[in-house]
């Protein structure tokens, strides 16, 4: 898969964010929603194999992703945030494994979707 344009990456976070209903979920309910995002996200990736290729997602440029050392995250996985320059972007801990790595990438991805609907609790994160 060739990287994705900002507007075709805009297309998708809208497509996405459109599946969520915009009130607060059951945790029954934000499985569901997450569920229908992930496959929603595997068709438009034309992912035919149960390994999905991120590199679209990495080198996508409207929520950079940042591959950090883990001191600059708390020692935590990743980040997404706004608070480090004013515009969302998505940072992974570099120092953990790759598999790791991933998941973490596909967490903050899931993240990114949640971002405007989190009531200010995305935004807590402290600037570095």
């Amino acid at each position: 898969m060739k990287t994705p344009t900002k507007i075709a990456m805009r297309q998708l976070l809208s497509e996405l964010r459109g599946i969520a209903p915009h009130r607060p979920l059951t945790y029954g309910e934000s499985l569901q929603v997450a569920r229908v995002q992930a496959a929603r996200l595997r068709r438009w990736a034309e992912a035919t194999e149960p390994d999905i290729n991120l590199i679209w997602l990495v080198r996508q440029r409207l929520v950079p992703v940042s591959f950090v050392p883990s001191y600059k995250l708390g020692e935590q996985s990743g980040l997404t945030t706004d608070r480090v320059s004013g515009r969302l972007e998505m940072f992974v801990n570099h120092s953990e494994p790759e598999l790791r790595q991933r998941f973490s990438l596909l967490h903050e991805f899931k993240h990114v979707l949640d971002f405007d609907d989190a009531g200010g609790t995305a935004r807590q994160a402290r600037r570095w």
